[in-house]
């Protein structure tokens, strides 16, 4: 391995792979190699025990701030409720028809959401995924010192495709290519597939 500092990116959007890719971001520092990761929410990989050296960067909160979800959020949930909470705070048998409203509404919205928009969103999710990491993400990353990328699960292969497609030169894979990080003298140790652990 060179002295220069090189950097592996780690593509996880869920936690399903977290003890591998903590592993190996694990012996990875330990061998000067910067470590980021592109995950959707920090908080079970920090329960899982990642290395607070490790740069995250998080795609929940460009998500969320899409028009698609906020749109859903707001016409769907929102300012149904608004409306129907202005209806039963009247009082008197509108106010009760209102709360009545208001309950049965909960329940249609709540249906719509997990078997309209959730269908729909699952499949939309990828592409609005890379646009968000697109524009808040990456430019925060140099990859220009991506030694290698590796696709930690089933639901980054979308971003990693796209990213793989924009930067042709950058190594990806769903292993993580120990060989590259270890120097002559250290014995070796077999590639390890992160989607494969676990």
């Amino acid at each position: 391995m060179t002295d220069a500092r090189v950097t592996v990116l780690f593509l996880a959007l869920t936690a399903t792979r977290a003890r591998a890719v903590v592993r190996h971001s694990h012996w990875l520092l330990e061998r000067g190699v910067d470590v980021v990761l592109v995950t959707t929410n920090s908080d079970p990989w920090y329960a899982e025990g990642l290395d607070p050296r490790v740069r995250v960067h998080t795609l929940r909160e460009g998500e969320g701030h899409h028009p698609l979800p906020r749109g859903e959020r707001v016409l769907v949930f929102r300012l149904p409720r608004a409306v129907l909470a202005r209806l039963a705070a009247t009082g008197g048998p509108v106010g009760r028809a209102g709360r009545g409203l208001s309950r049965r509404y909960e329940r249609v919205a709540d249906l719509f959401h997990r078997k309209v928009f959730l269908r729909f969103y699952k499949a939309l999710r990828p592409y609005l995924l890379w646009r968000v990491a697109r524009r808040d993400v990456l430019p925060a990353i140099d990859l220009a010192a991506v030694s290698e990328m590796v696709v930690a699960d089933s639901h980054a292969i979308p971003l990693g495709w796209h990213l793989a497609r924009t930067h042709p030169d950058l190594k990806v894979g769903f292993s993580l290519d120990r060989a590259a990080y270890t120097d002559a003298h250290e014995p070796g140790e077999p590639d390890e597939a992160v989607a494969a652990e676990v």
